[in-house]
């Protein structure tokens, strides 16, 4: 039996599984694994046509290229075909004896997306997003530490007016977040009215 251009008889598609993702890189493991991927429908096969299984003539298929559906290597008979000292490398499917292989470009898309990492199901939110008052709060915050670091402390009236000026924000709005530094690290306490 001749294997067509591009194929691969199942032993040699096994061959090709990277030991990176075998536990034991026995031959047994690549098998399981190849045998996994196909019954799952993961990777294509197909079948060489050699013979009917219950006639002994030659079905005028013999020698044609079928796809295999991925249910015949669930078969515990898939495995004793494949695997071991007496595999007779033959399935049956539709009352066809087919000897299975495996297209190369088919091996080498699975072999690529078996090396390829999963992508997370959902990124992790490591910080809440902010919302407008939260950025004009840090845009004050660190508008009054660079007056800070001239030497003085920033005035409430400069601060608001920079602030509407940098964020097109309202009065009240910069008048929230200049109350919400710190005193007296970065601005006089609050004045109290006098009683």
């Amino acid at each position: 039996m001749f294997l067509p251009d591009g194929y691969l008889y199942f032993s040699q598609a096994a061959a090709f599984i990277p030991e990176g993702k075998l536990t034991s890189a026995s031959d047994e493991e690549r098998a399981t694994k190849l045998g996994g991927a196909l019954a799952g429908g993961l990777l294509a096969s197909s079948g060489v046509v050699v013979g009917y299984d219950s006639y002994d003539e030659d079905p005028p298929e013999a020698g044609k290229l079928i796809t295999l559906r991925p249910e015949i290597w669930r078969s515990p008979q898939a495995r004793d075909a494949v695997l071991g000292s007496n595999a007779s490398n033959r399935l049956v499917q539709d009352h066809l004896v087919v000897v299975p292989v495996i297209s190369q470009a088919a091996l080498g898309q699975w072999l690529h997306d078996m090396e390829a990492p999963e992508p997370p199901k959902a990124l992790p939110q490591l910080v809440e997003p902010m919302t407008p008052d939260d950025r004009l709060a840090e845009w004050m915050r660190g508008y009054a530490a660079c007056s800070k670091a001239r030497g003085a402390l920033v005035k409430r009236e400069e601060a608001v007016r920079a602030a509407c000026a940098a964020h097109s924000c309202t009065t009240r709005q910069a008048e929230a977040a200049f109350g919400l530094l710190p005193y007296p690290e970065l601005r006089n306490p609050p004045r109290i009215a006098a009683a």
